[in-house]
C-alpha cells in the first residue's frame, strides 16, 4: 500500500493505523513502528494523524467547546496541506488513482474528524495537550487489555489508569506511569546487542523489569508487586524519601507503604492476586476488610460493617466478579451474609 502518498486523513482512515495508535493490535504495532523508523520525514503528519484518532476515540469531556462553528473552522485551516512524493506520470497508474480517490477524500474526513473532536469535548483536547501523553483510564467495573508501542501487553482493572509516551525510539528506556492496578506482560527488546529496560513508576517505587510478568497495585500511598515470571527490581523514585533497591524472584510479593515507609516481602500464589484478570476473587484466608477494599477500588461503592468484629472474618473460597450484583450474592450464600444496598453504599452483616 503506498503510505508515501498518505495524506493526514488516510491515516485517520487507515483501519492498521488505527490499531497502531490506540496499541490494540501487536503486529500493526510492529509494523507500523518499522515503517515510522523509515519514514522520519513524515512525522509531522504522523503526530497530526495519531491526535486526531486519540481524540476521536477519548472519553467524552464534561464541558462544552465554547464557539463551536469558529473552532472548528480554525481546526479545519490548521490542517497543513498533503506532503507526498511526486506521482508517476501515467494517469491510470494504480498509485495515481488512489492518490486522487484519497485526495477527494482528505477534506470530508478531515471535517468529520474535527466535528467529532469537538464533539468530544475541549476538555479532553487540552488534557493531552498538556500532558503530552497518551491516558488510558477505566471506569468502576470495567477491564480493558491494551498493547504499548513497543507491544508489550497490559490488563488494565478496574478505576485505574495508565500514562505513557506515545512514541518509544529504538534503544529508548521505556517508562509507564500507573495509578490503581494493571498486569504486564513486558516484550523483550534490544539495542546494540543490551537490553532496553521497562520501568512502571507507581507513587514512591519504581519497578524494573527486561521482559517478564508481573502485576502492580498502587493506590492510596500503598504499592504491591506480585511477580509471576521473570524478575524485576524495585527501587526508589528520583526525590523519593525511601531508600529501595530489591530484587524479587517469581512467586514473592512486595508491599510498600509510603505512608510509613514499611516494606514487607514474602512468598504467595500469584493466582491469588491475578484472578481478577478473568473476573474472579480468590480468597485465602483473607480478611474481610481487604474484600470491602476491593471492592471498593473497582466498583466504587463505600461498605461500612454492622459489627467491626466482622471485618476480620477470613474468608477462602473463589467468587465470580464480573458483576457487582453476581459479587454480592455470591458473598451472601457462601459465607452466610447479609449485603443491603443504599445509594452507593454497602452495608454487611452476619445472616
Amino acid at each position: 500500500m503506498p503510505y508515501n502518498y498518505y495524506t493526514v486523513a488516510d491515516f485517520v482512515l487507515d483501519e492498521s493505523f488505527q490499531a497502531y495508535v490506540l496499541c490494540t493490535n501487536p503486529e500493526a504495532v510492529a509494523h507500523w513502528t518499522a515503517w515510522l523508523t523509515q519514514h522520519s520525514d513524515r512525522e509531522q503528519d504522523i503526530r497530526q494523524a495519531a491526535e486526531l484518532i486519540r481524540l476521536l476515540t477519548g472519553p467524552k469531556g464534561e464541558r462544552s467547546v465554547p464557539n463551536k462553528e469558529a473552532e472548528l473552522r480554525r481546526l479545519i485551516e490548521q490542517l497543513p496541506p498533503a506532503r507526498y512524493p511526486p506521482l508517476p506520470p501515467r494517469r491510470n497508474h494504480p498509485a495515481f488513482i488512489a492518490h486522487r480517490f484519497r485526495s477527494g477524500m482528505r477534506t470530508i474526513a478531515a471535517v468529520l474528524a474535527v466535528l467529532v473532536f469537538v464533539g468530544l469535548g475541549w476538555f479532553g483536547y487540552q488534557q493531552y495537550r498538556q500532558s503530552g501523553l497518551v491516558v488510558v483510564h477505566t471506569n468502576y467495573g470495567q477491564h480493558r487489555t491494551l498493547y504499548l508501542p513497543d507491544g508489550s501487553q497490559v490488563v488494565l482493572n478496574a478505576n485505574s489508569s495508565l500514562r505513557y509516551e506515545p512514541d518509544w525510539p529504538e534503544g529508548k528506556n521505556r517508562q509507564v506511569w500507573l495509578e490503581g492496578e494493571a498486569f504486564f506482560h513486558v516484550s523483550k527488546r534490544q539495542a546494540a546487542g543490551r537490553p532496553v529496560k521497562f520501568t512502571v513508576l507507581a507513587g514512591e517505587l519504581a519497578v524494573e523489569v527486561l521482559g517478564t510478568q508481573f502485576n502492580v497495585f498502587h493506590r492510596a500511598e500503598k504499592t504491591q508487586v506480585v511477580l509471576e515470571e521473570g524478575r524485576v527490581r524495585l527501587r526508589s523514585v528520583e526525590n523519593s524519601k525511601s531508600q529501595l533497591d530489591l530484587d524479587m524472584s517469581p512467586g514473592e510479593t512486595v508491599v510498600f507503604s509510603e505512608a510509613n515507609r514499611v516494606l514487607s516481602r514474602q512468598r504467595v500464589n500469584p493466582e491469588l492476586y491475578n484472578a481478577w484478570r478473568s473476573n474472579q476473587l480468590i480468597f485465602d484466608n483473607t480478611p474481610l476488610w481487604e474484600v470491602a477494599e476491593r471492592i471498593q477500588n473497582t466498583y466504587g461503592k463505600t461498605v461500612t460493617f454492622a459489627d467491626p468484629e466482622l471485618m476480620n472474618r477470613r474468608l477462602s473460597g473463589t467468587i465470580p466478579s464480573d458483576d457487582l450484583n453476581r459479587l454480592i450474592k455470591a458473598l451472601s450464600r457462601a459465607f452466610g451474609l447479609r449485603i443491603t444496598e443504599q445509594n452507593d453504599t454497602l452495608r454487611i452483616e452476619s445472616n
